[in-house]
């Protein structure tokens, strides 16, 4: 939690600055697929499945994919950072969203310094469950 706590500032700071540059550069703005389960007319089981999904399955696979296997993996082959900007820069790619992709790379990149600075995945699973969780909720909030 403290982890997701400090990360916070840079990962708000980066999706303001990606958000100024890509409204300058007339990127149209789309909410992430999964968000627009959540404002379309779908049936409660449905954006509740959405929710779990969100804020249980896709963090335990994600980070057992990308803290877990990939980035220990290539931390062998090449340097701790390089290998922290490799993962993270294809972690943000997957998501295919211009607007998420460098709030999700800077995320992503806390992700493996609290992975690499706790050797524990379970760090960074709840760094990651908390970030989706706080962001469907802020998101139904101001919707």
């Amino acid at each position: 939690v403290l982890a997701y706590l400090a990360t916070m500032p840079v990962i708000v700071a980066a999706s303001l600055v990606s958000g100024i540059l890509l409204n300058w550069a007339q990127v149209p703005h789309e909410p992430q697929l999964a968000l627009q389960v959540l404002i379309d007319p779908n049936p409660a089981w449905l954006k509740l499945h959405l929710i779990g999904t969100a804020v249980i399955l896709a963090p335990v696979a994600e980070e057992l994919l990308f803290r877990a296997v990939c980035f220990p993996a290539l931390a062998k082959r090449t340097t701790p950072l390089r290998a922290a900007i490799l993962i993270s820069l294809l972690f943000a790619a997957i998501h295919l969203n211009a607007y998420a992709l460098l709030p999700l790379f800077v995320m992503a990149l806390g992700l493996c310094a609290a992975y690499a600075w706790t050797g524990s995945i379970v760090a960074p699973l709840t760094m990651h469950a908390i970030f989706n969780g706080l962001s469907i909720y802020l998101y139904i909030l101001t919707r």
